[in-house]
């Protein structure tokens, strides 16, 4: 059974909004990207879900792995995770990774991209087919939650209004606007280095989903 908890043009836009904190509030060190941050893109995008959607979805620390399919029948296995963890949102049965659009960004990472990896929306029910463990064909995935982890890391960080994550979580939720309304393109968000600064919102176009 396939189900969607938001619109494409709302994923579209909630990664806007959380990949532009990400590169451009001056909160992270140069260099870090939305593909090594699956955990604040994830932390951010909770925050717009419960305030904009009323949606209370469950922050999911573990690992996941997916097919990817490319030209003339390539193909890579992408190990989402491996070493480290892997975070994305879960609610009523549906897995929303607000990671995929930058899976390009981890294959690279891992020396693994013969072709360029579409930047998509990954949104999908935990009981639909290609969900599985036993991986075979194009486009099957599939997220293994660890409990034990999620509950280390809930501990160690109760309080999301701390400096730094909360701040951006709440820059995050008041700048994102619900399809159609129109998106500020521009909004003063907090940075614990500099003080306010003015960011410009960077937009990536989905292309579809997984």
């Amino acid at each position: 059974m396939t189900k969607s908890l938001i619109s494409t043009q709302d994923y579209s836009r909630i990664y806007d909004v959380v990949t532009t904190l990400i590169l451009k509030s001056g909160v992270f060190k140069d260099g870090f990207t939305p593909d090594e941050a699956c955990l604040h893109l994830s932390l951010m995008a909770w925050g717009i879900l419960k305030n904009h959607f009323d949606i209370k979805a469950t922050l999911e620390v573990g690992t996941a792995r997916i097919l990817i399919g490319g030209p003339q029948g390539q193909g890579i296995l992408l190990h989402l995770g491996k070493g480290t963890f892997h975070s994305w949102l879960y609610h009523e049965s549906v897995v929303i990774d607000f990671q995929s659009p930058s899976f390009h960004e981890t294959a690279v990472q891992e020396a693994m991209v013969p072709f360029r990896i579409p930047r998509k929306m990954f949104q999908r029910s935990y009981d639909a087919p290609n969900m599985r463990p036993d991986i075979q064909a194009v486009g099957d995935a599939f997220y293994l939650p660890d409990e034990g982890l999620r509950k280390k890391w809930l501990e160690s960080n109760k309080d999301l209004s701390k400096p730094l994550m909360g701040d951006l979580v709440n820059a995050a939720s008041q700048w994102f606007k619900r399809y159609p309304k129109k998106m500020p393109q521009g909004q003063h968000a907090f940075d614990t280095l500099k003080g306010k600064t003015s960011l410009k919102l960077i937009h990536t176009p989905i292309e579809g989903s997984w």
